[in-house]
C-alpha cells in the first residue's frame, strides 16, 4: 500500500501541475485560407502569374483553335480531297497535335513551378510573421483554424496576422 501511494501521489501532483500550466497557456487560431485570399503578397503573386503566363495561355488557345479548324476541315472535306492534299493535312494535324501537347505540358510545368516558388516564399514569410506575433503577444500556441472543429472567436488572430503581412508588403 505504501508503494502504491508513492506512485499515485507524484502522478496526481504532476497532473495538477500540467493542468495549471494548461490554464496559463495563451492560444491563438488563424484562418490560413482567409490569409491566403487577402494577403497583399498573394494578391501580387496572382497578378504576376497572370501577367507572366496569360500570353502563353492565349498562344496555346490559338493553337488549339487552329488544330480544331484543321480537324473539322479534314472531317468535312476529307472524302473529296485529293490524296496528296489529304495526306498533307493529316501530317499537319499530327504535327499540330504533337506540338500542342508538348507546349501544354511545358506550360503547366512552368506554371506549377512558379506557383510553388511563390507559395513557398509566402508561407516562409507567414511562418516568420506568425512566430513574431506569438513571441510579441506571448502566445504559447497558434493553430490553423482549418484543423480545429470549434474555436471561440476571441482566439482568432487572423486579422493580426493579415495586418502584419500588410505592413511587411
Amino acid at each position: 500500500m505504501k508503494k502504491l501511494l508513492l506512485v499515485i501521489i507524484p502522478a496526481l501532483l504532476l497532473m495538477g501541475m500540467s493542468t495549471a500550466n494548461a490554464a496559463s497557456m495563451k492560444i491563438g487560431v488563424m484562418n490560413v485560407q482567409t490569409i491566403m485570399e487577402k494577403a497583399p503578397q498573394m494578391v501580387t503573386l496572382r497578378e504576376q502569374m497572370k501577367k507572366e503566363f496569360q500570353p502563353r495561355e492565349a498562344k496555346l488557345m490559338t493553337a488549339e483553335k487552329s488544330l480544331q479548324a484543321d480537324m473539322e476541315k479534314l472531317n468535312k472535306n476529307g472524302p473529296v480531297m485529293k490524296a496528296n492534299d489529304k495526306k498533307a493535312l493529316e501530317g499537319k494535324i499530327s504535327k499540330e497535335r504533337s506540338d500542342l501537347m508538348k507546349n501544354e505540358i511545358k506550360f503547366r510545368g512552368d506554371v506549377m513551378k512558379a506557383q510553388n516558388e511563390g507559395l513557398k516564399k509566402f508561407l516562409d514569410q507567414l511562418n516568420e510573421i506568425t512566430q513574431k506575433l506569438a513571441k510579441k503577444d506571448d502566445y504559447s500556441l497558434i493553430l490553423r483554424r482549418e484543423g480545429v472543429p470549434y474555436v471561440d472567436d476571441s482566439l482568432d488572430v487572423t486579422d493580426q496576422v493579415l495586418d502584419a503581412l500588410k505592413k511587411a508588403a
